[in-house]
């Protein structure tokens, strides 16, 4: 990926767009260490490249066109679908996971259901809230498993000396828990469940164990509801 930065940054637009192409169909043959990079920062860096050099997002698309295609007719798996996700968040058309999501569930009854989680942000997007409470685990027990993960990042998060980055991650764990708390409260106050989604803001900031990263989550709850 470096290699494409590099040539990116120099100019040589076609050279950049080759070298994304190979990281995003062979890094994980080499590292699967780099599968989330290869789901995040590359394709962040690749919607860069295609500002100045229009074919990159043309490449992309087909790319994820064709992954689509063996998806929609019943083939690949999770992987498959989740790089469609993150390729689908990157272009800007999500509703595109949403539209995937709903044709495998008719011809991929089996795998459609192990894929509900990468699509649930983007089937709430669509306003299908009906759909994402079917494919949503039950509030309460949502709330108790991200918070227990938060509470467990926390306390691994003790041991690291180096301040500015136990700062960084401590604002990642805070940030991905908000918007998980964030998608069930939206599911809520779309199926018009007013009351329920306060009560989830609420215990969502009652089950930090941290009194500072307790706050740090209220705060970012009420910048979000009481803008």
């Amino acid at each position: 990926m470096g290699a494409g930065q590099n040539a990116a940054r120099e100019g040589r637009y076609e050279e950049a767009l080759r070298e994304y192409i190979w990281f995003h169909e062979h890094a994980l043959q080499h590292r699967q260490s780099l599968y989330g990079v290869r789901l995040s920062f590359a394709l962040w860096y690749w919607m860069e490249l295609a500002k100045e050099y229009p074919e990159a997002r043309k490449k992309l698309e087909e790319i994820r066109d064709r992954k689509t295609e063996t998806l929609a007719s019943g083939g690949g798996d999770r992987e498959l679908f989740h790089d469609v996700r993150s390729i689908n968040h990157a272009l800007g058309e999500e509703e595109k996971t949403h539209q995937l999501f709903t044709t495998m569930l008719k011809t991929a009854p089996l795998l459609a259901p192990a894929c509900a989680d990468l699509a649930i942000e983007a089937i709430v997007k669509a306003g299908d809230f009906m759909l994402a409470e079917r494919y949503s685990d039950l509030p309460e027990d949502a709330l108790i498993r991200w918070s227990e993960q938060l509470n467990e990042d926390v306390v691994a998060l003790t041991g690291d000396r180096d301040k500015k980055r136990k700062a960084h991650r401590l604002e990642a764990y805070v940030h991905i828990y908000c918007d998980q708390v964030g998608t069930t409260i939206a599911i809520l106050q779309g199926l018009r469940r007013s009351e329920e989604a306060m009560f989830c803001r609420e215990w969502a900031v009652t089950l930090i164990d941290s009194p500072p990263v307790r706050r740090r989550v209220a705060r970012m709850l009420n910048e979000r509801y009481d803008a």
